[in-house]
């Protein structure tokens, strides 16, 4: 039963890609051939990096790039931090930009397609064990910058 709902759900998650593919190619007829697509990609590896010789890549770099070639469109695609990219969508200096949801973002933006999910680890030093969300209580926590990751903690019980 789980293998059929993960197919399912991975089947969807290709047709919401195809229709954003379809939706793209549907805009491209309408504009002019030297406009580009302006793409933005988190910066956070392995999402969006720079590899040491300074090429862009990840894997929402690389996904965000082949969706644009898939549609025609030229484009740029460009690794930013994420607030930069929320600024830069919010302004309209970006057409679209590849990231995680969150309740805060979904006010700002209108979510296309869930792409995939992630498990989400709490990293600590040897010999020390969070059994709680309590037990956090009091530490520092690291996180991408502008997400609610204690909603997130409390929704999975942690």
């Amino acid at each position: 039963m789980q293998l059929v709902k993960k197919v399912s759900m991975n089947l969807r998650n290709l047709i919401c890609l195809m229709l954003l593919i379809c939706s793209l190619v549907l805009i491209n007829t309408h504009s002019s051939a030297s406009e580009q697509l302006r793409i933005d990609t988190i910066q956070l590896p392995p999402f969006g990096f720079f590899t040491e010789d300074g090429r862009s890549t990840g894997f929402l770099y690389d996904m965000g790039s082949r969706i644009a070639e898939e549609a025609g469109f030229p484009y740029k695609n460009r690794i930013v931090p994420f607030a930069r990219m929320v600024m830069e969508l919010e302004q309209g200096r970006a057409d679209f930009g590849l990231f995680f949801r969150s309740e805060k973002n979904d006010k700002i933006i209108i979510p296309v397609l869930h792409i995939a999910s992630f498990k989400n680890v709490v990293i600590s030093l040897k010999d020390t064990k969070y059994k709680s969300l309590e037990s956090l209580h009091g530490k520092l926590v690291a996180r991408v910058r502008g997400q609610d990751m204690m909603s997130f903690l409390k929704k999975i019980s942690l």
